[in-house]
């Protein structure tokens, strides 16, 4: 990245081949998937959308920009309930297939507990399976619940052969759940594993619309990333999200920030 004059910024990066990439997006089944959020305006203002209707909306959203920018990318498809689990393994840019795919997640149950090891064995096993194919894989994390911190052998984290980013929609903090501590434990599973610059982005503020703006800065292809605290504000301390004694529609409070936060400055 460079500064050019008038505290412009303008990013290069060198001249190359950017391999097609093999995409598995990794959605969260549990009850909290059920989450209302807002609608974000337009004619589906103030009509009942929940998280995982935003989830599929903002999925179909980057496939279909995925792919008229590089026809050749391919996706697959798992669930988090305790574990990761295949739900569509074989992967395919076909977009009837993905399209049914994605419409048919729903949540599953609720889930006190959440092993993040089996995704990061895939992870490691499909990356290699890329690379023998001129491809790189990345996965990416949807993530809802706001109080089971995800657990992880440490192990898991010295291969760093795949790009993991990760979308977290949390309720605001409050007594009875640790989004913070969910944040942290993503933020260093993350940046322990990927290979290129991972991304993750959170939000708290219920809106589809901050959903939808985190899925496209997910476009970027890893080969060609900034570092994401390059171009996103830091994160703040959850702690300072109150919950709102009356939520306003118009009212949005999302955190798009970097990797930072307040126990790492």
């Amino acid at each position: 990245m460079q500064r050019s004059g008038h505290d412009a910024v303008r990013y290069e990066w060198k001249a190359g081949t950017y391999v097609p990439e093999n995409i598995i997006f990794c959605v969260d089944v549990d009850r909290e998937a059920d989450v209302e959020m807002k609608s974000g305006g337009g004619k589906l203002q103030g009509a009942a959308l929940h998280r995982m209707d935003a989830v599929k909306q903002a999925l179909l959203l980057f496939v279909h920009s995925k792919l008229t920018m590089n026809p050749h990318h391919q996706f697959a498809f798992m669930t988090l309930d305790r574990g990761a689990s295949w739900y569509q393994r074989e992967y395919t840019n076909n977009l009837d297939i993905i399209n049914a795919t994605i419409r048919n997640f729903s949540s599953q149950g609720s889930y006190p507990q959440f092993d993040l090891s089996s995704l990061l064995q895939v992870g490691v096993s499909e990356a290699r399976v890329a690379q023998t194919q001129g491809r790189s894989l990345r996965v990416v994390l949807v993530y809802c619940r706001s109080s089971v911190v995800p657990e992880f052998q440490e192990q898991l984290m010295e291969q760093q052969n795949f790009t993991l980013d990760a979308l977290y929609m949390h309720d605001k903090p409050g007594p009875n759940n640790c989004p913070q501590k969910v944040y942290d434990a993503l933020v260093d599973v993350l940046e322990h594993v990927s290979h290129h610059e991972g991304y993750i982005f959170e939000s708290s503020s219920g809106s589809a619309r901050t959903l939808f703006r985190h899925i496209c800065l997910l476009l970027a292809h890893p080969q060609q990333r900034v570092g994401q605290d390059d171009f996103a504000n830091a994160v703040k301390d959850f702690a300072l999200l109150k919950p709102p004694t009356e939520p306003r529609p118009q009212e949005e409070t999302s955190n798009s920030g970097g990797h930072s936060n307040s126990s790492r400055g």
